[in-house]
């Protein structure tokens, strides 16, 4: 059982105290995220941990993409090369500045995420096939696109919890709270949306907008429609980019599973807890909130070897950036300060929004996420740096799989047409642009 008056050099930070690990956060941070890729093959190969154990992880922004991986199950190897090759140069589509400045106009942001959706929805389709086929009774699952959580529940995988920032008006100004995504309180949320909603950095990516209806179903709905009853969210981190203190309540200490049914006290009063978490309620039992030390936390933090330059010609969106990332920065330093024995700090040499960042500098994080469990464990023995190169993004002869293929649509379409989308055998090249518009059906008229 861990301390939590444990010192640094204490034995919460041997490798065999690991095996009590059963929470998993992995915090956001954009282009820095490849870091994840080392941090998780290197505590994958330590004595004592293994991500097969683990029963909920919970992310943000990038993370969420993490925390994904992990409750799908994927082996060491495939989570290393699936994290590792994230291209986050289609995260920005590839747009030409009149393509950009159409974005802005008709989305608000630099990019629609095309390709970042048909990723993501093609790794969720992937995944989910390979675990519904090892089934003794395969389920029917829905389209990737309307894969929701209780979906995830169905398929035996491991509870995942999302944050986004949800947007309001209160009174005649606007606010925002974090919003908790999972199965317990979001059941039938779409699992894929809320994953983009959680990396959508206001301006650089369009938010989702999710309308909930009387039976609690949840659906996607056009940014620009006027609806009382529709909220939309952007990405998680801006109201919490490191979840640990989720699991911070005495009813996480069981290692049971946590079922929702609506009859069950036992498992409600887990909404309660989740409640909390997002608005602290004071008339809530203190008792109740615990330091969870079963909860692992990996989090990036700008390594200093990146240069400080000066904002040049008074750059609003420079400006602002910096404001944001300053204001994360604080609120992880005060998480550290009283938690720092279950967070694995990762110095990325990669910043944020470092989208375009080369082989090179991709490979040094890495190896910069490989160190920082080192370092967290006291680890001594040399890391092969052969072990984490970075696999190869480009093949030479890209054909997907025709049994994987998803269609070639943006992210606001997927969710737009859940009852029209298809997979087909040879979905059109980039290139064949005419082909490609005329397979889709109409939006609106």
């Amino acid at each position: 059982m861990f301390s939590s008056q444990l010192s640094e050099s204490s034995e919460f930070r041997q490798a065999q105290d690991l095996a009590h690990i059963v929470n998993i956060v992995v915090s956001g941070g954009g282009a820095a995220g490849i870091c994840f890729a080392g941090s998780f093959k290197r505590i994958e190969g330590v004595r004592g941990f293994s991500f097969s154990h683990i029963r909920r992880a919970a992310g943000s922004s990038i993370g969420s993409v993490a925390a994904l991986a992990i409750c799908l199950g994927l082996n060491p190897e495939r989570m290393f090369t699936k994290l590792a090759t994230l291209d986050f140069k289609k995260f920005l589509d590839r747009s030409s500045k009149s393509k950009i400045i159409y974005n802005f106009f008709k989305h608000r942001a630099v990019s629609e995420g095309r390709e970042i959706t048909q990723e993501l929805l093609q790794f969720l389709k992937e995944e989910t096939d390979r675990i519904n086929n090892d089934l003794k009774q395969p389920l029917d699952l829905p389209a990737p696109e309307r894969l929701t959580f209780r979906d995830l529940k169905k398929l035996g995988c491991k509870d995942l919890f999302i944050v986004t920032t949800e947007c309001f008006m209160r009174g005649n100004e606007g606010g925002s709270e974090q919003k908790i995504w999972c199965h317990l309180t979001t059941p039938d949320a779409p699992v894929a949306a809320v994953i983009l909603a959680s990396m959508a950095v206001p301006v650089l990516f369009p938010g989702v907008t999710f309308k909930q209806d009387e039976d609690k179903i949840f659906s996607v709905i056009p940014n620009s429609t006027h609806d009382p009853f529709a909220m939309l969210n952007f990405d998680g981190g801006i109201t919490n980019n490191c979840l640990l203190k989720l699991f911070d309540y005495r009813c996480y200490l069981n290692d049971g599973e946590i079922e929702r049914h609506e009859d069950d006290k036992e498992s409600m009063k887990f909404l309660a807890e989740i409640a909390d978490f997002e608005k602290p309620d004071f008339g809530f039992d203190p008792d109740l909130r615990v330091k969870n030390p079963h909860t692992l936390a990996f989090a990036l933090y700008p390594s200093s070897d990146i240069p400080k330059t000066p904002i040049i010609g008074y750059n609003p969106l420079a400006i602002g950036q910096a404001i944001i990332n300053g204001f994360l920065l604080s609120r992880l330093n005060e998480l550290l300060r009283d938690n720092h024995e279950r967070i694995i700090v990762v110095n990325s040499p990669i910043a944020m929004t470092d989208f375009d960042a080369n082989e090179e500098l991709q490979q040094q994080a890495i190896l910069a996420g490989a160190r920082a469990v080192s370092r967290y464990l006291g680890l001594t023995d040399a890391i092969n740096e052969e072990e984490y190169k970075l696999p190869r993004k480009y093949p030479t002869n890209p054909a997907p799989h025709p049994a994987h293929s998803v269609p070639a649509l943006s992210a606001a379409e997927c969710f737009l047409m859940w009852g029209s989308v298809t997979f087909t055998e040879n979905p059109p090249s980039p290139a064949t642009p005419p082909a490609e518009k005329a397979r889709r059906p109409a939006l609106h008229k």
